[in-house]
């Protein structure tokens, strides 16, 4: 009977030593910054329509500075840090899917929805905003770089390296062309002279285009500039401690400053 206790508690010390040896390496892996904006701006948000968040429902700024994608290990978060001291004022850690908390507008490219949890159970869902659509683009294509690389940390590799020993291998093929080969492709109604009527056709209209009406119609505007100075609160909030708080805002963010 001792031997049979003994053998199935070694699973068991086997399964602690490895999640032992995952937690220090997460611990001592390096902390890498992978994308970063020079100013955002938070805000306070209405609840969820049944269609999705609307930025121009935004009223309310609550904060402006810095966001940060930090990775370290297979954990990655979101963090708004001060522009000037570097302190850090809210954090979202990242799900495995980034989707589950980070949301888009429906009306806008630039304005986004992110989940802040203090990792105690309180979570609060804050607005943020990019000046520059180019901006939120990289904004999320590193949450998708990001999550895809995770998964990949993720895969056994003795499953990766099992399924490439199974995977058909196939008859290599060369397709190079041979010395002096060309290859002609004929495109029936299109010819040079042809494409470079479109182009020139394309560029007259795209110039008084220009000239006639603002590319940007119709679009949300940048968030705005001088809303409130880095660091401080706009008008009708105040600082306490760390944290802002209002009478229409009932927690504090310092229960949200964690960067994990």
């Amino acid at each position: 009977m001792a031997s049979v206790s003994a053998s199935a508690s070694k699973p068991v010390q086997e399964d602690a030593y490895a999640s032992t040896l995952e937690n220090r390496d997460e611990d001592e892996a390096l902390e890498f910054i992978v994308y970063s904006c020079r100013q955002v701006t938070v805000y306070k948000i209405p609840p969820r329509t049944p269609q999705g968040h609307r930025a121009e429902n935004w009223k309310d700024v609550l904060w402006t500075g810095k966001l940060q994608v930090a990775s370290k290990g297979r954990k990655c978060s979101i963090r708004l840090v001060d522009r000037q001291t570097g302190n850090l004022f809210a954090a979202c850690p990242l799900p495995e899917k980034h989707e589950e908390a980070v949301e888009r507008a429906v009306d806008s490219s630039r304005y986004f929805v992110v989940r802040l949890d203090n990792g105690k159970g309180r979570r609060a869902y804050v607005g943020v905003s990019f000046a520059d659509r180019n901006d939120a683009f990289d904004f999320t294509c590193a949450l998708n770089d990001e999550e895809r690389r995770r998964q990949f940390a993720r895969t056994d590799p003795a499953d990766a390296e099992a399924a490439s020993r199974t995977a058909p291998s196939g008859v290599e093929r060369d397709f190079r062309l041979a010395e002096g080969e060309k290859i002609h492709v004929n495109i029936p109604g299109i010819t040079c002279k042809s494409r470079a009527k479109s182009l020139q056709a394309y560029a007259e209209t795209t110039s008084a285009e220009s000239q006639t009406a603002s590319p940007f119609s119709g679009l949300l505007p940048p968030p705005p500039e001088n809303t409130s100075r880095e660091g401080q609160e706009p008008a009708g909030y105040r600082l306490e401690g760390s944290g802002i708080s209002s009478d229409s805002f009932s927690f504090e963010f310092t229960d949200f400053q964690r960067g994990e």
